[in-house]
């Protein structure tokens, strides 16, 4: 028993206040629920006034905790290791990123073709984000820098979201942040989550 248990019916007087800490559901999941599914429900002060005494809550659901007999178990767990064809795609990365000062053409040719390849690769819409901040401005807009510059970076952050095709959900990113971030003992407890935690850290 951790303490969690549910929130018993309450009065206030006027003037009054009570604090309510939202845990994490007291019962396992359904089965269909996969790591990174967001849960939506309600908290309802009032169900007489519903529509004015409720609010949305959300609740990423985490990776699935799979049984650790010690640590000379964790200690023979497989890395993952680069594939060739990731090597190769870091390797145009930093071509990518050498030319970032130097040939905005050629730049945002090699930029379109990886990302034709990998649309999710946070490291290519991170050095594109770079790009949009530092790289050269196109002729006669010296005048106009803050303008083409945000634009850049409004283009590159469409580009991000999951709606859009690549890898970042924002919605999850804050509920994961906000109120679901294990600690470092749940990180260290299970390989799944430290996973989780480094991908929306990066995505973040």
């Amino acid at each position: 028993d951790d303490g969690r248990k549910p929130m018993e019916k309450k009065l206030l007087s006027k003037g009054s206040h009570q604090d309510i800490y939202v845990a994490r559901p007291t019962d396992a999941l359904p089965s269909w629920v996969a790591p990174g599914d967001v849960l939506q429900g309600a908290l309802v002060l009032d169900k007489d006034k519903e529509a004015v005494s409720s609010m949305k809550v959300l609740y990423v659901a985490p990776p699935k905790s799979t049984a650790k007999n010690g640590d000379d178990e964790k200690s023979e767990t497989k890395k993952k290791e680069d594939s060739l064809e990731d090597v190769v795609f870091k390797a145009k990365l930093g071509h990518l990123a050498s030319l970032r000062t130097k040939n905005a053409t050629v730049y945002k040719e090699i930029a379109t073709t990886l990302m034709d390849e990998r649309p999710e690769s946070v490291p290519l819409l991170t050095e594109m984000l770079t790009f949009a901040l530092e790289g050269p401005l196109p002729d006669g807009e010296a005048d106009n820098e803050d303008q083409v510059r945000l634009a850049e970076v409004e283009k590159v952050y469409n580009q991000s979201l999951k709606e859009n095709g690549g890898p970042i959900d924002p919605l999850a990113l804050a509920q994961y942040f906000g109120l679901n971030e294990p600690d470092k003992d749940e990180l260290d407890a299970d390989d799944e989550a430290k996973e989780l935690d480094k991908d929306m850290k990066e995505k973040r």
